[in-house]
């Protein structure tokens, strides 16, 4: 069970002061190596916010996600962003109806609207996590931190000005280097380290 902040405390205005959930949510999301939030059982308010942060999310099939801002507090904002960046995952109407009806959503069903990647029987939620986690430390560190970047900053642009970012990136890229050779120098890098 999450629920971040201390509801009690909130509920009483007795928080700390700065906001330091947002800080450590907002460092998360802008953080360009991947992180992975693995998710069973309850789910809700500073702990959905702080997952919905991360760049994937793995879900036990038993988990409950859940929004409690407006059943709680009374304002379904989120002091950490939680409106803002479920609309961004899951789509205006439904976070709508996530956030004013207080439902909560399974690990099947966060898979099926966008909250989640992948959903985990119960004992295999780990090992799913990290079946992920080594695909990514397979590919070149460097595409993964580029490719990251681009990602982060196309959400809130034009799909013209999206396009034109992806141009700038390749051309700042050492002349004659493709994204394809730069995997290639990592993937035989890692089979030097391997072999050595």
């Amino acid at each position: 069970f999450s629920a971040g902040d201390d509801l009690k405390e909130a509920e009483a205005g007795d928080m700390p002061p700065g906001n330091p959930g947002f800080r450590l949510t907002n460092l998360i999301d802008d953080c360009w190596k991947p992180s992975i939030a693995v998710i069973e059982g309850i789910c809700t308010t500073g702990a959905l916010q702080n997952a919905m942060a991360c760049h994937l999310r793995v879900l036990g099939e038993s988990a409950q996600i859940s929004v409690w801002h407006l059943k709680r507090l009374g304002a379904g904002i989120g002091g950490w962003g939680a409106s803002s960046r479920l609309s961004r995952l899951v789509g205006l109407p439904k976070a709508r109806e996530i956030i004013l009806t207080g439902m909560v959503v399974d690990g099947h069903e966060a898979v099926r609207i966008g909250l989640a990647n992948r959903v985990a029987p119960p004992g295999q939620l780990f090992e799913e996590a990290m079946s992920m986690a080594r695909a990514i430390a397979e590919m070149s560190p460097s595409g993964v931190k580029t490719t990251q970047a681009h990602l982060s900053r196309t959400l809130d642009l034009s799909k013209e000005e999206s396009l034109g970012f992806a141009k700038q990136v390749r051309e700042m890229m050492p002349r004659g280097m493709r994204f394809e050779d730069v995997a290639s120098g990592a993937l035989e890098a890692k089979e030097r380290d391997r072999s050595a």
